[in-house]
């Protein structure tokens, strides 16, 4: 069927009149999927207003604003079409005209707002970043069709081939990279790619032209091929033997990794992020074979060298699905390690005879702390007291003190300190001794009558051996 008939059923199936579809193909020229998807919303605007009042005396027709809306909708979705490499497919087209996630990216396409620059920091010392960031930034700006240019980068000329359905795409953003037009048939570049191409090189030559990088760039100056710039740049500042020398630093740093239980500043989600961020980084480099699921799950079990996980690591691996999901096994670990901390299993009963299963004694936020019963309250305040005892003696049978025995008065609870009544009592007891001491030596005075003569007055100089070289010694 010709266009300008299948563009009149088109119209009718979206509230138009037979006599205004014929309007619009015949007198207004709309006969063509191109001259469609060259319709902007401005012009489908005049183009209604025309319908609804022609002028020169001419009766006009009654086209409701929703149906106006629908036309821009269906010039938007065959535009769309053809940036993708689609099939226009107009048979297909009906109301609605657009599913909400396209309507949500031509609401967010529409009030876009671009960046002036690629305003970037180049990492010399980590060129497969800087280049990642690159690709990403360009993302933000838009070409001549509203494309990302990233596409302008990407490594394939040709769109992938059929079938490459648009579900195998995470995002619209991301097939519309993927399947933008470079090259036509011919394999000739098409007209929308090389305005593109000159976009990019402007962004290119400004990041890099007063920079020692400029040498790898800038002999695409003359041709502004910002596509062949970039192309060429990332083996020169990469290297043939960059990727092998990345991956095998990567390696050593997943092979190193371990985890032999909970630590002040290891816990099993910074073992779980780090396998993940060296999976992450290996996926990053181009030309190596990222390691599968299945791989993933070894590595993340081989590493675990505590025996208390023995019982998770088992069901891991017995389970047809946990061994193939790294996420999963790591959720799995990290939740039989959760039920397994801080937990205590009482073997005891309530006052009402209710069995209290397990309590944790992990603080909690006041609105849960009242919120729970009052014995399991009293079960974990009996748990952190009896932490907090210490054997006595290496004895392994925590001991306290009764309560009436007087223990404990002489020296401080909180920090184990002589307290200030105990110290009082020892100095009123050493100043008794010393005053007794004191009536003793006056006692002796009194009788030998103050006379300090005799033995006294000699004092140890009887001792013969002081009395060497005197006088009188060799008689």
């Amino acid at each position: 069927m010709a266009e300008p008939a299948i563009l009149r059923q088109l119209f009718v199936r979206i509230g138009l009149t037979q006599a205004v579809a014929d309007t619009i193909v015949d007198d207004h020229n709309i006969n063509s999927t191109a001259t469609l998807t060259k319709t902007k919303p401005d012009t489908v605007s005049k183009l209604v207003k025309t319908l609804r009042h022609p002028g020169g005396g001419g009766n006009g027709h009654a086209i409701p604003f929703q149906v106006q809306q629908d036309i821009t909708d269906v010039a938007w979705l065959l535009k769309h079409r053809v940036r993708i490499s689609r099939d226009p497919a107009i048979p297909t087209i009906g109301l609605p005209v657009l599913t909400d996630e396209l309507e949500i990216y031509r609401d967010h396409e529409e009030q876009w707002t671009e960046p002036s620059s690629l305003d970037i920091k180049i990492t010399r010392n980590d060129w497969n970043k800087t280049f990642c960031t690159i690709e990403e930034s360009l993302t933000n700006f838009k070409g001549v069709h509203g494309c990302p240019l990233s596409y302008t980068i990407r490594v394939a000329t040709a769109i992938p081939a059929d079938p490459d359905p648009s579900t195998d795409y995470a995002s619209i953003e991301d097939e519309i990279i993927a399947r933008s037009p470079i090259v036509n048939a011919q394999g000739d570049f098409v007209a929308t790619f090389r305005t593109d191409n000159t976009t990019l090189w402007k962004l290119l030559s400004a990041l890099f032209k007063d920079t020692v990088d400029w040498t790898d760039t800038k002999h695409c100056a003359r041709t502004k091929d910002g596509r062949t710039a970039f192309l060429d740049l990332k083996p020169a500042q990469l290297g043939a033997q960059y990727t092998n020398n990345v991956s095998a630093e990567i390696e050593r740093r997943w092979l190193a990794l371990s985890y032999a239980g909970p630590k002040r500043n290891w816990k099993f989600d910074d073992y779980a992020r780090n396998h993940k961020e060296c999976f992450l980084l290996l996926a990053e480099l181009d030309d190596y074979q990222e390691p599968d699921e299945r791989t993933r799950v070894r590595k993340l079990i081989d590493q675990i060298v505590t025996r208390e996980l023995d019982t998770a690591i088992n069901m891991i691996i017995a389970s047809p699905t946990m061994g193939t999901s790294f996420d999963e096994s790591a959720a799995h670990i990290k939740g039989f390690i959760g039920n397994r901390e801080d937990t205590l299993v009482l073997g005891k009963r309530s006052r009402d005879g209710r069995h209290i299963a397990s309590v944790a004694t992990r603080h909690r936020p006041p609105k849960e702390w009242h919120a729970m019963p009052k014995d399991e309250r009293n079960a974990i305040m009996e748990e952190r007291k009896r932490k907090k005892r210490k054997p006595d003696n290496g004895n392994k049978k925590d001991k306290i003190a009764p309560k009436d025995s007087g223990a404990g008065k002489k020296t401080d609870k909180k920090n184990g300190r002589t307290t200030f009544k105990e110290l009082k009592r020892r100095i009123a007891e050493l100043e008794s001794k010393e005053s007794a001491r004191t009536q003793d030596g006056n006692d002796n005075d009194d009788r030998t009558g103050g006379n300090t003569s005799g033995h006294a007055a000699n004092g140890n100089r009887t001792n013969p051996a002081l009395n060497r070289g005197q006088p009188g010694d060799n008689d």
